[in-house]
């Protein structure tokens, strides 16, 4: 279902369509693979970051799932993550915590939805 509240373009989340037009919508000879590979390189750092820290814990927040305190939006961030035809480092902190986010019935109905 689309939400009907009025986006001010300045955010953004995975239960609304957003206003930009994604880089992979882009016709091929568009598109800024350098800008793309820098964009990766970034988000690797904080891949690392987030598995160290679900090294030690079993969820973003500490040792309980929290929807409001990181695990649900962050779960949509990484969702997204995993669904982009790019090559990425392991994260085996982070690819657990993914897992069992994911088998969460809540979960279910936000990262089962196509990248789009």
């Amino acid at each position: 279902m689309k939400s009907t509240r009025k986006s001010t373009g300045s955010e953004s989340n995975c239960f609304e369509e957003s206003n930009a037009t994604p880089a992979r919508w882009a016709p091929v000879e568009q598109r800024d693979f350098a800008v793309v590979e820098n964009a990766r390189l970034e988000a690797e750092k904080r891949l690392a970051i987030l598995d160290a820290h679900l090294a030690s814990h079993a969820f973003a927040a500490g040792a309980a799932h929290t929807m409001a305190m990181g695990d649900i939006p962050l779960g949509c961030s990484i969702d997204r993550w995993f669904k982009l035809p790019i090559a990425r480092e392991s994260h085996p902190y982070v690819e657990r915590w993914y897992q069992a986010l994911s088998a969460r019935a809540g979960a279910k109905q936000v990262v089962g939805l196509a990248l789009a």
